[in-house]
């Protein structure tokens, strides 16, 4: 049966009988009883919701009793257009789903398009907590197949499943995403550990209750001395940069963005003459002579990688050359060999799960559990992973309250739907205006942002709400004017906003058909200390504010620092944005001079990255001169927890 498992899962969708007869029956050991009913014949009332879905066709396919044999275990049959994504319409299909499941606490459903060749399909396990709450209870948990997908993990879970009794709890078991995201979670890290211990002979080893402590496991190699200078910290930033970059390539490899091919990481790695020093000589060419270089301007290095043609241009500053790349570092081959083969076992699916609607793929949420458990200290220096759950939570609450705030004409329990459940009916058509003009005003932060989960969560529920107020959005477009004009974040740690970054440029990635330039969110997500707007004794608040006099009373620099931050997201020229940037940091810099902060005191500081202080007023200049509206509607995050 394991092999009849990864032959129907590694293909284009057979039919619904043979998935049936080949999987659903050998897997549940028994057979079902086929009924296929016509759902929108026999429902037409729900034609409406199915075409919001791109659902076509809809099929009570059969019936499997449950494993007491009291109760059915529904399949369903769901077909959708051609011409649709079914990642684009994951809100309204959920919402079909929870309706479809009328007297069902529990069902199998396959989602395929109408010509299946060479095209994605998914099988789900759909439940209810309890059967009376209908709606926001469904919970739907899916594997994606196809041949561009690994299937390792469901033939594995599948199997298990076939040897178990089929209770509820077995099912939900085999499709059960956390224990994925545990094996990504423990292996990413045992990889980190031993990249960093070839070079420093060092490695962090649990002890007790989840504390790590550094345990010396051999002398250090040579490159620890002349390419790091013995220092660790920078070592496990250069491995950590390392590390997110490919694993950020592989999200999009499942885009098909890197030439074409879903296995193109690791065939680079398979098929390369260079393997004995594949970082500087293969990796760093493709970081930074192709994925940050524009196809007219790359040089000898990238033509060496193939189809170098055929990748993108990404810009965004993740893979812009910095000072710890400029060091030299040679890995044995079996640690990159180690380190594809690993990645290659799991899915990765680049939109981030809701806690009821998930794929069993690695999702960039998981890029938080990576930061908080890299950041070996980060127990000590207060900072947590926080789980979707409260993630979610806490983000619906804090939009409610805001809307209730600006809104305190529609009734709450209207507000309440709209956000919980993307329910526009208690909301009349002259007040959709005003929700929405609310929404596209709201300005939130998250002062200590770690891994950029809230944040996160604000974008993705902000875009449901607007698609849900107004459908014929484009969902991609809105993300991005979300990140660009609702969302600001900043953290001590240069290594949190790497991540938190990272993990906005995946959420616009995910509804793109075609690659295109990310966004520079250098001032948009800081690095800096957010307790302290304040340096060498100067308070630093109205550092940009107009002054008598000043030749930038009416405009002059104040407008020109306005304009060039606007500027700076959509720049994708690199000799441009290098202007801005340093015509921004120039203006910052002249004015701390006028304050009275010394040269001596600014000498190899980053104005706008530093751990000593956070210029809230300067960066963030557009929340703080709103008129009538000064400071941000939603502050949001986490607090530094010091135990």
């Amino acid at each position: 049966m394991e092999q009849q498992l990864k032959q129907i899962f590694s293909g284009d969708f057979p039919s619904m009988l043979i998935f049936t007869k080949k999987v659903i029956e050998p897997v549940l050991g028994r057979e079902v009883q086929i009924k296929g009913i016509d759902i929108l014949r026999q429902h037409p009332e729900r034609a409406s919701q199915a075409y919001r879905a791109n659902i076509i066709g809809c099929s009570y396919y059969a019936d499997a009793m449950a494993h007491d044999r009291t109760s059915a275990l529904a399949v369903y049959d769901i077909t959708l257009a051609d011409n649709s994504h079914i990642e684009r319409s994951r809100v309204a299909i959920k919402q079909f789903v929870a309706n479809l499941m009328d007297n069902d606490t529990h069902a199998l459903i396959v989602f395929h398009y109408e010509n299946p060749l060479n095209r994605s399909w998914r099988f789900s396990y759909t439940y209810r907590d309890n059967k009376a709450a209908l709606g926001s209870n469904a919970k739907r948990f899916t594997y994606v197949f196809g041949s561009n997908y690994r299937c390792r993990t469901a033939v594995n879970r599948f199997m298990t499943l076939a040897a178990s009794p089929k209770a509820d709890n077995d099912f939900q078991a085999a499709f059960k995403v956390s224990s994925l995201n545990d094996d990504f979670f423990n292996g990413y890290r045992a990889l980190y550990a031993d990249f960093v211990q070839f070079i420093s002979g060092k490695r962090y080893e649990k002890v007790g209750n989840n504390k790590y402590e550094e345990r010396v496991k051999h002398e250090p190699n040579p490159q620890f001395a002349s390419s790091f200078n013995n220092d660790d910290r920078l070592l496990r930033d250069y491995v950590k940069k390392m590390m997110g970059r490919i694993v950020f390539l592989y999200f999009l490899q499942s885009k098909g963005w890197l030439a074409g091919n879903h296995n193109y990481m690791s065939d680079l790695f398979a098929f390369s003459d260079k393997q004995d020093n594949f970082l500087d000589d293969v990796l760093e060419p493709l970081f930074f002579d192709i994925l940050n270089t524009k196809k007219q301007h790359r040089g000898e290095r990238a033509k060496t990688l193939p189809k170098s043609d055929d990748i993108p241009y990404l810009n965004g500053g993740l893979f812009e050359q910095e000072e710890v790349d400029e060091r030299s570092c040679v890995f044995p081959v079996k640690y990159f060999q180690n380190l594809f083969d690993f990645f290659d076992g799991f899915n990765f699916t680049i939109d981030e799960n809701d806690p009821d609607d998930a794929e069993v793929g690695i999702d960039p949420e998981m890029l938080g559990r990576i930061f908080e458990s890299l950041l070996e200290d980060n127990k000590d220096k207060g900072a947590y992973y926080t789980p979707k759950e409260i993630v979610e939570y806490m983000c619906k609450e804090s939009l409610i309250a805001y809307l209730q705030t600006s809104l305190p004409t529609i009734e709450v329990s209207a507000l309440r739907d709209l956000v919980e459940r993307l329910d526009t009916s208690g909301i009349a058509l002259e007040q959709i205006d005003k929700v929405r003009r609310a929404l596209i005003d709201v300005k939130i932060c998250d002062p200590a942002i770690g891994s950029g989960a809230f944040p996160m969560g604000l974008v993705n529920l902000l875009s449901k709400v607007h698609i849900a107020l107004k459908p014929e959005v484009d969902r991609n477009k809105m993300k991005k004017w979300i990140i660009q004009n609702n969302i600001y974040g900043v953290d001590i740690e240069q290594g949190a906003v790497d991540i938190a970054r990272l993990r906005f440029w995946l959420s616009l990635v995910v509804d793109a058909d075609d690659p295109e330039p990310l966004p520079n969110l250098h001032f948009k997500i800081m690095q800096g200390n957010s307790l302290l707007e304040t340096y060498c004794g100067r308070k630093l608040e109205e550092l940009i504010k107009a002054k008598a006099g000043s030749f930038d009373l009416y405009g002059g620099e104040i407008k020109e620092l306005e304009d060039a931050l606007k500027k700076l997201y959509d720049e994708n020229d690199h000799e441009q944005r290098e202007k801005l940037m340093s015509r921004v940091k120039n203006i910052v810099v002249r004015r701390l001079l006028d304050e009275g902060i010394s040269e001596d005191d600014l000498k190899g500081l980053d104005v706008s990255a530093n751990s000593k202080f956070f210029l809230w007023h300067t960066w963030f200049h557009d929340v703080f001169s709103r008129p009538g509206k000064q400071g941000f509607d939603i502050v949001i995050g986490n607090p530094p927890y010091v135990v």
